[in-house]
């Protein structure tokens, strides 16, 4: 990492589409104020239909419909079980689409890398050469907001069922997961 008053490459990423959400606005003027003191900064994110890895402002984009029947079929062999959750399966499968999409991106040429999310720090710490820094900036509860859609659809389960129940419990993992990273 380069020392004080010098310029840093930096990688501002996210699982979730840009422009667009809740996190846009932190992200845009994170960029701008980083520009700004001139260092340089590239934004990775997932396009809506979770098909591309864009790099948001380079316009560069890796397809990820080529790899999904790679993936699934991985998936299925590895954890059979899996696709009969199909909120933990999905899940999954994005996340590795994102995955497969970053290994076609150079994260070796960063200083540092700035996650947006727990998923995409799981997924980034996975990916990333060890010696490049890695922060992350939560801007959520994504096992309470899979909580609050689940009890939306199924009002007559208790809390303490969903809060118990595999896709509740995945996604309490994989946020733990994604903070440790």
């Amino acid at each position: 990492m380069q020392g004080d008053g010098e310029t840093m490459k930096i990688l501002i990423a996210t699982i979730f589409p840009l422009p667009g959400g809740g996190i846009w606005s932190f992200v845009s003027n994170l960029h701008d104020g980083l520009v700004a003191k001139g260092h340089s900064v590239d934004i990775i994110c997932s396009n809506s239909t979770n098909t591309q890895v864009l790099n948001l402002l380079k316009g560069n984009t890796i397809e990820l419909l080529p790899f999904r029947p790679m993936i699934e079929r991985k998936l299925r062999k590895s954890i059979p079980r899996l696709i009969e959750d199909p909120w933990v399966y999905h899940a999954e499968v994005n996340r590795y689409l994102f995955e497969r999409g970053l290994a076609e991106h150079d994260l070796s040429q960063y200083d540092l890398i700035h996650c947006q999310d727990v998923l995409s720090a799981v997924s980034i710490s996975r990916m990333k050469p060890a010696h490049i820094p890695m922060v992350t900036s939560i801007h959520g509860f994504l096992s309470g907001a899979i909580f609050h859609q689940i009890k939306a659809t199924n009002p007559g389960k208790s809390d303490g069922d969903i809060w118990s129940s595999f896709v509740l419990q995945y996604y309490a993992r994989l946020e733990k997961i994604g903070y440790d990273s």
